[in-house]
């Protein structure tokens, strides 16, 4: 019974979740099922043999498997993988078919227990996608995250394929689950703590996500994805930092689209919002995967060039000023129009006090570069690139 409290405690956790969590709702009420799944098979098997035989037997196998099917389709949905119901059917068919042709006690067809059938279809459950589901893991959470589901639910699944192995090698040492034996004591303590282990991990991973989702909200921009002002100011101040500290150059682009309020008075906002994306596209798929690209105004844009000197630093922005360039938008049915940009660079430099001052060169190089006619590329030493 300590162990069904156990579970009582985990759902009573994932339906105050399933309350709160709108996103993570589908999962959350997998692993709510789960907990009261489990519950309710192990509060059925420590009624044997008071109550039905069927009811404690086959019932509670049936709460058992199919409890481990909803742990395993609810890290399917949180991980938006396929959660495979077809197969799952398939199996819960063919493994309730077999218990009841076995009868709850299974004289005279010889010493084969339903509960071993659940055993198998249960170890298969868990391992099989555990397997399909440590790739995406790894990739949304790190290697570290993806070992430890992994061995707890290898545990997991281990625990009910040895107890089979067990009953086809040795029939005659197998001993009920409700009937105290060290085994029995073992394989629950591993229970348990597998089940605190997915539990709690599982419910680490939602508030990680969730916090992942608010460092979204809060450093990126709405409209294009891009880092904002305040991320790109923290950005820069690392930068700096790192200048200091170990002489390492960077640059930073400021690159200001012409005519933007000419595009929003003609074609309209939604208009001036493609042309916003479109041009945020272009900036970020031509710089590396070291540099950053960060909208900072309306129609103003940022890029920290990391380890970038001054003698390559125009270069790079000349690329940048081409691939906005380079980009028709269409606006309407069949109208399509080409967007050109500003750009001023500066590199920092020994004479900067401070970054705010690398900022003000760069500016001041826009600037320049829209007063000189657009569509170009000036430096914050006053030199146009060609």
């Amino acid at each position: 019974m300590l162990t069904c409290f156990q579970m009582l405690l985990y759902a009573s956790m994932w339906g105050l979740a399933w309350a709160v969590i709108g996103d993570e709702r589908r999962a959350v009420g997998h692993w709510l099922v789960y907990a009261l799944g489990l519950a309710l098979g192990l509060a059925l098997m420590s009624q044997r043999p008071d109550m039905n035989v069927w009811l404690t037997e086959i019932g509670a196998n049936v709460a058992l498997l199919l409890a481990f099917i909803c742990a395993q389709r609810g890290m399917l949905a949180f991980l938006r993988l396929p959660e495979r119901t077809g197969e799952m059917l398939v199996l819960v068919a063919v493994t309730l078919a077999g218990m009841i042709w076995l009868g709850p006690v299974p004289q005279p067809r010889g010493w084969i227990h339903p509960g071993y059938l659940v055993a198998a279809a249960v170890g298969w459950v868990v391992l099989s996608t555990t397997w399909r589901a440590h790739r995406t893991l790894r990739d949304q959470f790190g290697r570290t995250v993806a070992r430890v589901v992994a061995t707890t639910n290898g545990v997991i699944g281990l625990i009910n394929w040895v107890r089979v192995v067990i009953a086809l090698v040795a029939p005659q040492n197998i001993v009920p689950l409700h009937v105290p034996s060290a085994l029995n004591m073992g394989l629950v303590y591993m229970t348990m703590a597998a089940a605190a282990s997915f539990n709690f991990m599982f419910l680490f991973l939602i508030v990680l996500r969730l916090l992942r989702r608010l460092t979204t909200l809060v450093q990126r921009d709405a409209l294009t994805g891009l880092l904002n002002r305040r991320a790109m100011e923290q950005l820069l101040d690392r930068a700096w930092s790192r200048w200091r500290r170990l002489a390492e150059p960077f640059t930073v682009v400021s690159v200001d689209l012409d005519h933007f309020k000419h595009i929003n008075d003609t074609w309209g906002h939604q208009a001036g919002d493609e042309v916003l994306k479109a041009a945020a596209g272009q900036l970020v798929a031509h710089v590396r995967e070291v540099d950053a690209v960060g909208r900072v105004g309306g129609e103003e844009f940022m890029a920290v060039l990391e380890a970038c000197a001054s003698g390559v630093s125009t270069v790079a922005a000349e690329r940048l000023r081409q691939a906005v360039a380079a980009e028709a938008v269409q606006v309407e049915a069949g109208v399509s129009i080409a967007v050109t940009a500003s750009v001023g660079v500066a590199t920092v430099s020994p004479g900067d006090a401070n970054v705010g001052e690398m900022l003000k060169r760069a500016d001041a190089a826009l600037y320049r570069a829209k007063r000189e006619g657009r569509n170009r590329v000036c430096t914050s030493e006053g030199e146009a690139a060609p």
